[in-house]
């Protein structure tokens, strides 16, 4: 199975080492994981 997951973050670096780890900590390892992160910024 794969799941993906869509981060959309903007100013948010901080945040990310801690969700990485939340999602390895409640991920099985019988799943393909596929995370993206998006920087929501507008020029």
């Amino acid at each position: 199975m794969k799941i993906s997951i869509l981060t959309a973050t903007y100013n948010r670096g901080a945040y990310l080492t801690k969700l990485y780890n939340s999602i390895l900590k409640n991920s099985n390892f019988e799943i393909y994981l596929e995370w993206l992160i998006m920087d929501d910024r507008f020029n």
